[in-house]
């Protein structure tokens, strides 16, 4: 009798598919040629736009504008940008994955609505504290924002939705595809460990990047994935991520991650910039790690009262 051949594994195969590593690759080299079609597509329309209507763009603008864009650019990047993550991840979950895309932690079961809540209002006190510590110490100068209503609330709006955007872009990508993918080889916290340095990788370009706001950003990625593996859905993780960038950026007046925002306070870090990660923003001084370890803490005690 001849014996039925053993299932292939190799570098290239994992249990009959392609090795999730090389699945990982593949879905980064596709993402970043997509993203990068269409952000040339949208800030060449935004400036088509802009010279339109009579702006003056030389060369010392556009490099402010690349380098910290304005709402009115950084809103229509992030939601054709979140639009061309979902599309990309379907296909990748279907074609190549064979799984549903509801698998990747979008579960809308009981319960869903009170993680991404739970996970807003963590982002809010853990920037909440950032911000009096640095109020209480002096090391910060704060001064309203500048807008007056009704540009405020359309400002905040605008926000609102550029950073609910970017929230599930960023954790489909790291907590969804990459982190679960990797899961299957090498296993949970290898696949947490490695999603959450790709993550801080992500952001290398950003402005004011520092190895400290490197390395931070890597814990954010790790704090971030304990927030799915203890839910198994996304929703905890992309709450505390809106809510962190949110509450940093237009209503306490932060960098975001070096990129500045517009909203209710304006922040001018004076501090040591070990501590108050000056013009990158919390992430990249050692309040800001405090903070994360916080929303660590607080991610453990949530999920452990709730089981």
């Amino acid at each position: 009798m001849k014996a039925e051949p053993a299932s292939r594994t190799s570098i290239f195969i994992l249990n009959g598919r392609m090795h999730p590593v090389w699945r990982v690759v593949l879905y980064i080299v596709a993402f970043f040629l997509s993203v990068i079609s269409v952000q040339g597509v949208v800030t060449a329309a935004w400036l088509i736009y802009r010279l339109s209507s009579g702006a003056v763009m030389d060369q010392a603008a556009l490099i402010r504008e690349a380098s910290s864009p304005s709402l009115t650019l950084l809103l229509p990047l992030s939601v054709v940008q979140l639009v061309d993550v979902l599309v990309l991840t379907f296909l990748f979950r279907r074609f190549i994955d064979r799984q549903p895309f509801r698998s990747l932690g979008f579960d809308a079961s009981l319960g869903w609505a009170t993680d991404a809540l739970v996970g807003f209002l963590l982002g809010l006190a853990a920037m909440a504290l950032v911000f009096a510590v640095e109020q209480g110490t002096g090391w910060a100068v704060v001064r309203p924002g500048g807008a007056t209503w009704p540009g405020l609330a359309l400002t905040l709006l605008g926000y609102l939705v550029t950073y609910a955007a970017v929230a599930v872009t960023e954790e489909l990508i790291f907590r969804g595809y990459i982190l679960q993918t990797l899961v299957e080889w090498p296993g949970v916290w290898g696949a947490a460990l490695i999603s959450a340095l790709i993550f801080s990788l992500f952001h290398g370009m950003n402005p004011g990047i520092s190895g400290l706001a490197l390395a931070h950003l890597a814990v954010a990625g790790l704090v971030f994935a304990g927030a799915y593996l203890a839910t198994h859905r996304l929703w905890l993780a992309i709450g505390l991520h809106f809510g962190w960038n949110f509450f940093q950026g237009p209503v306490f007046g932060f960098p975001v991650s070096g990129v500045a925002s517009h909203g209710i306070l304006s922040v001018q870090a004076g501090g040591p910039a070990l501590f108050t990660g000056a013009a990158f923003g919390p992430e990249g001084g050692l309040l800001g790690l405090g903070a994360l370890l916080f929303c660590g803490w607080a991610i453990w005690a949530w999920t452990r009262r709730r089981t």
